[in-house]
């Protein structure tokens, strides 16, 4: 049997407690419900989890239209930026 150190504290609390804590200034802040939702489903995955759009719109329940919405109404409320990655 193997044993393989965590290097992310993220995954450990996730397997300890199975629920996700939002501050309440961003419970307020967040005024779409829709975004809300997507929101709070983004910060309950790891650091290193690989986020793709339409997988997570489709998971949240919203349209590709409504998605494109959420993405760019928390990006100007500064809960989320972009990061490029470029495959090898």
């Amino acid at each position: 049997m193997s044993i393989e150190k965590l290097s992310d504290l993220s995954k450990v609390y996730g397997e300890q407690a199975p629920f996700t804590q939002i501050l309440n200034d961003v419970i307020e802040f967040i005024k779409d419900n829709d975004a809300y939702r997507m929101y709070s489903f983004l910060i309950s995955k790891s650091r290193d989890w690989v986020t793709v759009k339409e997988w997570t719109a489709q998971k949240c329940g919203v349209g590709e239209r409504k998605a494109k919405q959420c993405w760019a109404y928390l990006e100007r409320c500064g809960l989320i930026e972009y990061v490029a990655v470029r495959n090898e």
